[in-house]
């Protein structure tokens, strides 16, 4: 019901699913980051972060899911949606290095 309303005359493939799941849990701001940025502000563990990044469909979206409900993400709507509705090796390559870059500038930053 609910996925059929947000995008009425859509059938249901892998990026639509993606973002419908993810839509409740993450906050927008215009200037935020995209989606490995916004875990690693978040402070998502290294741990979960290669967790997530290891598993396969359909466990990577559940792990993402539970991320998501543990945490407050707050991001660039736009940017994480491109990253959820390509998601696979390229996109998660891409979210993994936006992930390590924030996390090794949050790093310095607290060592100053």
């Amino acid at each position: 019901g609910a996925f059929y309303a947000l995008l009425p005359g859509h059938r249901p493939r892998g990026g639509d699913l993606r973002l419908v799941y993810l839509v409740p849990y993450v906050r927008h701001s215009e200037t935020g980051p995209g989606l490995g940025g916004a875990l690693a502000e978040t402070g998502v563990s290294e741990s979960r972060f290669k967790r997530l990044l290891a598993s396969e469909p359909p466990a990577d979206l559940r792990a993402l899911v539970e991320i998501a409900r543990a945490y407050t993400i707050v991001g660039n709507w736009t940017e994480i949606a491109r990253s959820l509705y390509y998601w696979g090796p390229a996109a998660k390559s891409r979210v993994a290095e936006d992930y390590w870059v924030r996390t090794t500038s949050n790093s310095r930053k607290s060592a100053t």
